[in-house]
């Protein structure tokens, strides 16, 4: 006679659940570690992406206000009454500062990319940088 050992059906029950206990185990293991690489990423952009688009909204109002002054400029000189010079020189002013905001970001992006430890991070750094330069030498030609 040959004895069998048939698991019974609370074996088998308790066994599926000790399985489903362990994959929830390894699942919930690698979503803590998945969670603290994008607590470090989110935690890179705050440091590096956020205040280098900050510089790059306020050179942008900058623009638009220079561009406000170039404008009252020529419809004070075509109605003939007002101060050209003062808006000319706010013009100038406005200008500058656009210049000033994009180099103060280039400088940012600078300092970020030698600090960086990521290949990527650098890659894209340099080419926001790359995007900057185009837009400080379209500003001066």
């Amino acid at each position: 006679m040959r004895f069998r050992l048939r698991p019974s059906i609370g074996n088998t029950i308790f066994a599926l659940a000790v399985l489903l206990i362990a994959l929830m185990a390894v699942v919930a293991a690698i979503n803590s570690g998945l969670s603290v690489r994008v607590g470090g990423m989110i935690g890179t952009i705050s440091r590096t992406y956020i205040p280098i688009y900050g510089m790059l909204a306020r050179a942008h109002v900058r623009s638009l206000e220079q561009s406000l002054a170039l404008r009252q400029a020529a419809i004070a000189a075509l109605s003939g009454d007002g101060d050209i010079a003062a808006f000319v020189d706010e013009q100038k002013e406005r200008g500058a500062l656009v210049v000033q905001e994009l180099t103060q970001a280039r400088q940012t992006i600078a300092a970020q990319a030698a600090e960086s430890s990521g290949v990527e991070d650098r890659v894209l750094l340099g080419r926001l940088d790359a995007q900057i330069e185009a837009a400080i030498k379209a500003r001066a030609g």
